[in-house]
This record gives C-alpha cells, structure tokens and sequence, in this order.
C-alpha cells in the first residue's frame, strides 16, 4: 500500500504565506537612509502585516582638543629600592577621539596606550617590551593647551617602579 505524504500541515502552510508575504511587502518598501541608532516603537500587526515606526538620532562628536603629539621624559625608582633608579623618553600620539598609542625607551622599554578624556584627563597604561601583564604601569597625567603647545605632567605607577613623567608637543586641532 502507498501512502501519501503531506508536505504541509495547514498551520504549516498558514505560517509559511504569512512570511511569503512579508517578504514581499518588504521588498516593495525603500531603503531608508543608514541611521546611526533605531528605535522601534509601537508596533502594530494587522492581519499579516506589521508596521513599524522608526526614529533616527543624529550623533555628533566633539573632537578632543587634546590631539596631536607630545614627546618627553620620564623616570622611575624601585619600589623596594629607592636608590635604583630609572628613566628615558616617551613619544605619544592623541587622535580626535581621544586614544593614546605610544612608546617609552630607555632603562626600560615598551608601549603606551589609553585615553584622553575632553577636560584633559590621561589615563594609560605602559607595558614593558617583552613583559608580561605583571609589568605593566598606570600612566595618569593632565594635559594642558596653550595656544598651539599640548603639555603633560602625570605620575606612572607599577608592580615595581613609581615616578613622574612630563612632556611637550604640538596640537593638530
């Protein structure tokens, strides 16, 4: 005896011309423009159509009037040895978000990296080339702006070593 095999179910087939037509319908409508943030609101389904309601929020950035490069020294001692000093030079850069990327040399060498907040704030962190996370050091500073001259004073803090840092360099704003 043959049996005959249903292919859909009626509930089954229901759902599938329901997305049919939503694929449809979607296709029919325009693109809207890229929004940089979506929100859906009140969504109401009538029959099997649904409708929604977008707003789109325009974002603006303020750029950091921090931007640009600064060079300059830094110099550490040893924690458990006050007499063992160290230091070298720093070279970073700040882009218009704010990001610091960088390098230190020296009696110790490796990369800097952090941010730049709008009031001048530096938060950072340098880890030492070749080290592991134990030698990374908390670089914090303020920077100041005075006419087309960045300048940074700030203190860097390690496992082993503390010290100050300070430097000068130049605005692309």
């Amino acid at each position: 005896m043959k049996y005959k095999r249903k292919l859909f179910t009626m509930p089954a087939a229901i759902s599938l011309i329901m997305v049919i037509s939503i694929v449809i319908c979607s296709c029919q409508t325009q693109a809207a423009a890229p929004a940089t943030s979506v929100d859906i609101q009140n969504p109401t389904t009538t029959s099997s159509t649904t409708t929604l309601t977008t707003t789109t929020t325009d974002v603006f950035l303020t750029p950091n009037p921090f931007r640009g490069s600064i060079s300059g020294t830094w110099s550490a001692h040893a924690k458990n040895n006050s007499s063992k000093t160290y230091s070298g030079t720093f070279s970073i850069v700040i882009d218009v978000y704010g990001d610091v990327e960088g390098t230190f040399s020296g009696d110790n060498s490796g990369n800097v990296a952090g941010h730049v907040d709008l009031t001048g704030n530096l938060s950072a962190s340098g880890t030492v080339s070749g080290g592991t996370t134990t030698n990374v050091t908390t670089w914090q500073g303020q920077l100041s702006l005075s006419g087309n001259t960045l300048s940074i004073e700030g203190t860097l803090d390690g496992p082993y070593v503390s010290g100050t840092f300070s430097g000068t360099g130049t605005s692309s704003q």
